[in-house]
């Protein structure tokens, strides 16, 4: 090989071990134990117009009193939240493992979009965190000593999700509130939360005209947002449901009873101007010229819309009784 190619060999070889050099000390080493590790995070809009955010982490020390650690810190954004916690932890505190975000009823009538952005933009916070609402201040629900120790941002994480598995009340994830705050068709909604002494439970489903909070609606009501599949686990009267005449007449009960509550629930969504059923959507997709309309330009529709319900019930018997 001639000596100039040899040269610029040496200079390619020297540029590669440069760059290889470079990127490793770009890489930076975290060590589990040096982290802490956000479960559930709490906003409160204060009278100042700020923002007190509290979060919860996990307490890695099997000798440490607390199983839990909490901080709460005050700012405008939830970024300026977190470096205020990083002042108050020996740990440096991050958002991976982020279960649940929480907003009082107070900050959310006022709007939650530019909090609940900034987790969608955070890469190490992921699209399946729950949102939801509270009744009282997220302080108060996160700094309770509750007489079962343990990890609320897990406990509250659970009781969503099996909740919205069993079918009790809509899936309330970042990634579809995010999804329906930018459409122009569909209103977003969380559940509602409420602590009764040691017990939080689910009060119903928070609703939203974009990103502010109108009010909330009982889990009853909140059932006919999500398509319909139910059982009869058991019934107070002895009907013979094997045979078919019996079994038609209920359906035809069944669904005149959704008609009736369904047309309760509309009528006060179309009061209070949200659309968490996505008729928007629907309309936009089936009407053309339609996906030109606003959100007010189809809210202002909505309000005085006239609609009709067609609902077909089917009981399905898998055995003796489904």
């Amino acid at each position: 090989m001639p000596r100039s190619g040899n040269k610029r060999l040496l200079r390619a070889g020297a540029v590669l071990l440069l760059c290889s050099v470079l990127l490793s000390g770009c890489i930076r080493t975290q060590i589990f134990d040096e982290l802490g590790m956000i479960t559930v995070a709490g906003y409160d809009l204060l009278k100042d117009g700020n923002i007190r955010g509290t979060v919860v982490m996990p307490s890695i020390n099997p000798e440490a009193e607390e199983k839990v650690q909490v901080m709460s810190g005050i700012s405008l954004t939830s970024k300026g939240i977190r470096d205020k916690a990083n002042l108050q932890s020996d740990k440096e505190v991050l958002g991976g493992q982020l279960r649940v975000a929480m907003y009082s009823e107070e900050l959310a009538r006022k709007g939650i979009g530019s909090i609940v952005d900034t987790l969608y933009r955070d890469p190490s916070i992921g699209s399946r965190v729950y949102l939801s609402v509270i009744e009282g201040q997220t302080y108060d629900l996160l700094t309770y000593k509750f007489k079962e120790e343990g990890n609320i941002g897990i406990y509250l994480y659970q009781l969503i999700r099996h909740n919205v598995e069993d079918d009790k009340i809509p899936s309330p994830t970042l990634h579809e509130f995010y999804r329906s705050y930018f459409s122009e068709g569909i209103d977003p909604y969380v559940p509602f939360l409420e602590r009764k002494g040691d017990e939080v439970r689910i009060k119903g489903v928070a609703l939203f005209h974009k990103d502010k909070y109108v009010g909330w609606i009982p889990p009853k009501e909140a059932f006919h947002i999500v398509k319909v599949r139910t059982r009869i686990l058991e019934m107070s009267i002895p009907l013979k449901i094997e045979q078919p005449e019996v079994l038609r007449k209920m359906e035809q009960a069944l669904s005149e009873n959704m008609k009736q509550d369904l047309a309760k629930v509309v009528a006060k969504m179309q009061k209070w101007e949200v659309d968490p059923f996505g008729f928007g959507e629907l309309y936009r997709a089936k009407f053309r010229g339609a996906r030109k309309l606003s959100h007010d330009q189809w809210h202002e529709m909505y309000r005085k819309s006239r609609f009709d319900y067609n609902i077909d019930v089917e009981i399905v018997r898998n055995g003796v009784l489904d």
